[in-house]
């Protein structure tokens, strides 16, 4: 803004760099000598003040022009005296008073949904059809082991190998333990699509104007194609499926809620059992954070309501967790004894 719009020849950075990089307060970046602008407080008062000065100086020019062109848009200028301060003056109050919640109703609902996952791992794991599958699973954990074993006694004394004592007790461990993950999805993709169902031949899926449906990964930075098969119970299509495709690789097909309680009792059971993992991570987020001792800005017993003025283009807030936190309060679950969770503290009532 100095030079671009004030018309200055050069910043008020340029004295105050010169002295950082002078007395050794610089570092490389790059193959180029930087300053370290965090030094700046040990420059002497007639260099720093000045470049604090400028400062000041260029914010104010820079409020008076903008203030000339904002008068051209009077609607904008309301906006921002009126919608966009009093927005804010609400989400700071929000924010410092926090959403009260009662410590006592998550636990009771975070130990019923504890409860009920483990009672739908077991439906699954005991389905008629699925249970061999899953003793195939657990029953290869257990070959791996045993391939794995090591020699009982040392070859030199004779004595018995601290390893094998190790070996052995993870080997009975084993024998006793479910080792089917149901969160992870290439051992649930395995069940179903290999062994419960099977998956047609795939094709590449056609869009409107007669060519592969492309699609690209920002976080990869790379396009990919989406495919489509059927599951097939036998000979019989149950349902289509889509799946990515990457240059070079095999197209690989996931398994959404859409299509769950399309696949049997034990896919109508991991449904069931996803949405109570949901729900589960849900409620104890909410629960660290109410009882988070070491944050001083916010009750203890309530959960920041942490929000981003127009975070979307459309003008929304949007909402999102401050450092230590992924507490995000506009993206909550519907359950009822979830919700009920929330109360109004101590003193004050909620009126709906």
């Amino acid at each position: 803004a100095m030079t671009e719009v004030h018309g200055w020849e050069e910043t008020n950075e340029v004295e105050l760099d010169a002295w950082l990089i002078d007395n050794g307060y610089s570092k490389k970046d790059k193959g180029k000598v930087k300053p370290q602008k965090g030094e700046m407080w040990r420059a002497p008062v007639e260099i720093l003040g000045h470049y604090c000065g400028l400062d000041a100086a260029a914010t104010r020019l820079l409020d008076l022009e903008l203030a000339r062109i904002a008068a051209k848009f009077p609607e904008m200028i309301h906006l921002y005296e009126r919608e966009f301060m009093t927005c804010a003056k609400l989400f700071n109050e929000q924010f410092w008073a926090g959403l009260y919640v009662s410590i006592d109703a998550l636990k009771s609902w975070i130990y019923e949904l504890e409860q009920n996952i483990q009672q739908l791992v077991t439906t699954i794991s005991n389905d008629t059809e699925a249970k061999p599958y899953v003793s195939e699973f657990n029953q290869e954990v257990i070959n791996q082991l045993l391939a794995k074993e090591p020699a009982e006694f040392s070859a030199k004394t004779g004595k018995p190998m601290v390893a094998y004592t190790k070996w052995k007790a993870k080997l009975e461990l084993a024998k006793t333990t479910n080792h089917f993950n149901f969160n992870s999805k290439p051992q649930v993709r395995w069940l179903f699509y290999e062994r419960l169902f099977s998956l047609s031949e795939a094709e590449p899926k056609i869009g409107w104007d007669g060519m592969p449906v492309r699609k690209f990964n920002k976080s990869t930075q790379k396009y990919y194609e989406i495919w489509e098969c059927s599951i097939m119970k036998g000979d019989e299509p149950i349902c289509k499926v889509e799946g990515n495709k990457y240059p070079g690789k095999d197209p690989t097909f996931s398994i959404d809620k859409k299509i769950l309680p399309r696949l049997g009792l034990a896919g109508q059971m991991l449904f069931l059992y996803n949405e109570c993992v949901k729900k589960l991570g849900y409620a104890t987020t909410v629960l660290t954070e109410a009882r988070n001792a070491e944050r001083k800005y916010v009750p203890l017993g309530s959960v920041p309501v942490s929000l981003k003025i127009h975070g979307a283009v459309t003008g929304r807030s949007s909402g999102g967790g401050y450092v230590g936190s992924s507490y995000n309060c506009q993206q909550q679950n519907k359950d009822r004894l979830y919700m009920e969770a929330f109360v109004a503290p101590p003193g004050h009532s909620i009126i709906q």
